[in-house]
């Protein structure tokens, strides 16, 4: 019976490790040289969650092993930089796959914990009509003007952007005439699911009066996050 049992643990522990694969990669500022301590998700494609989750050592470099196969996107960001997506891929049984270097974009002055310096050169007039943090719940919106949560969400004529929970998913959405984008692509009408967001995402909004802002996410968005805590800056 012993030997019946041990045949049938190995036996499982070979099935099992013939679906498993590994990634590695390495982490990059524009030039690139090597970003430590930068957070790698691993998003498996249908789950807006990261199923896997490293920090990249000193040389930029990581290395997720004893994943199971199937379709996944990376998601990799660091402090001060904007996080990349890496368009969906397949891991297959026993691959070991290799990203290469992910090269990650600054993520500009506005960004959170940030402060640039001119050196001494002249400053342009300050455009900036507000610059600070905001905490929303989902069916609140938000005046990114005067970084004001309205209550009455996408109801109240006041809000630019309302925040929404949609079969667990968190997603914020232009209301009122504003108009809504991931920053790299056009502004539009359309909603943003936010699921996996964090510190490294961004979304740009027009304003129904032509007013620029910039809204950053300062914590990642979970399963249970009950809120978003926002970083708003906006400008005439």
């Amino acid at each position: 019976m012993k030997a019946l049992v041990t045949y049938l643990i190995l036996l499982t522990s070979v099935a099992w490790g013939a679906d498993l694969a590994e990634l590695r990669g390495r982490i990059c500022d524009p030039a690139g040289a090597a970003l430590p301590h930068a957070t790698i998700k691993l998003i498996r494609e249908g789950a807006g969650f990261s199923a896997f989750r490293v920090s990249s050592d000193d040389a930029g470099r990581f290395h997720i092993e004893n994943m199971p196969v199937g379709q996944y996107f990376v998601r990799a960001g660091a402090i001060g930089f904007l996080e990349r997506a890496l368009p969906g891929f397949e891991l297959r049984a026993d691959e070991f796959r290799d990203a290469g270097e992910i090269r990650l974009k600054l993520a500009g002055c506005d960004a959170p914990g940030m402060i640039c310096d001119s050196f001494g050169a002249a400053r342009a007039p300050d455009d900036t009509v507000a610059r600070m943090f905001a905490t929303v719940e989902p069916g609140f919106g938000l005046n990114l003007e005067t970084v004001r949560v309205i209550h009455a969400g996408g109801s109240s004529k006041d809000a630019d952007v309302v925040v929404s929970r949609e079969s667990g998913s968190r997603v914020i959405a232009p209301v009122n005439g504003a108009l809504l984008s991931a920053c790299a692509s056009p502004p539009a009408k359309l909603a943003l699911r936010l699921d996996g967001w964090g510190r490294e995402n961004r979304v740009c909004v027009q304003t129904a009066r032509r007013y620029q802002s910039v809204v950053f996410l300062t914590d990642e968005v979970l399963p249970d996050s009950m809120s978003l805590r926002l970083w708003v800056v906006t400008r005439k």
